[in-house]
């Protein structure tokens, strides 16, 4: 369930969509649709003038199991992460406990056509978020430990670095905040 939050201490509750399985991930594109990560389906795309979401469900023929965290960059295109090829969020014990390495970066258009994997055998890629000017992709690694930056380029990603390397807990979720910085989960600190 998606629900938007309104009202003094945010006691109205507004219903905005309900899907067959969890919802996790949530931006905004810049358009105004809503962009909603559903575990096991892949990603919606909810425009509030029309009723049903249009979705993105594989890249390079594999469905998505898992997407965790999807950004939309000012040009209107949209990244999304999946932690763990054909696992679901709720299974990521095993996958840490197996050292799995098999999740990727997604990138499609803002119709959410030719998806494309720019970046594949990470290590439970968590969190991803895009700097307002559109030039930067920021990226968890939640197995590795670490925060990464990509410059975005026209065609995808362009050269990276670690920023924060050897983190103590696992990194998850990216958000930027209002002085242009980013807020950073991390479970089991």
């Amino acid at each position: 369930t998606v629900l938007k939050l309104s009202g003094a201490d945010f006691s109205t509750r507004t219903l905005v969509a309900e899907f067959e399985d969890d919802a996790g991930g949530l931006a905004l594109h810049p358009d105004g649709r809503l962009l909603v990560c559903v575990a096991g389906r892949g990603l919606a795309a909810i425009d509030p003038t029309k009723p049903d979401p249009r979705w993105l469900e594989t890249a390079d023929g594999r469905s998505f199991a898992g997407l965790l965290s999807v950004a939309a960059a000012p040009d209107g295109r949209i990244f999304a992460v999946e932690g763990s090829t054909g696992r679901r969020p709720n299974e990521w014990r095993h996958d840490l406990m197996e050292k799995r390495s098999n999740g990727r970066l997604v990138m499609c258009g803002p119709d959410l056509g030719n998806p494309q994997v720019l970046l594949r055998d990470l290590p439970y890629p968590y969190g991803l978020s895009v700097s307002a000017d559109g030039k930067q992709l920021w990226l968890t690694e939640s197995w590795a430990h670490r925060l990464s930056r990509f410059a975005l380029s026209a065609n995808g990603l362009g050269a990276g670095e670690v920023i924060a390397a050897n983190m103590p807990g696992y990194p998850s979720r990216l958000h930027p905040d209002a002085q242009g910085g980013l807020l950073l989960g991390v479970f089991a600190r």
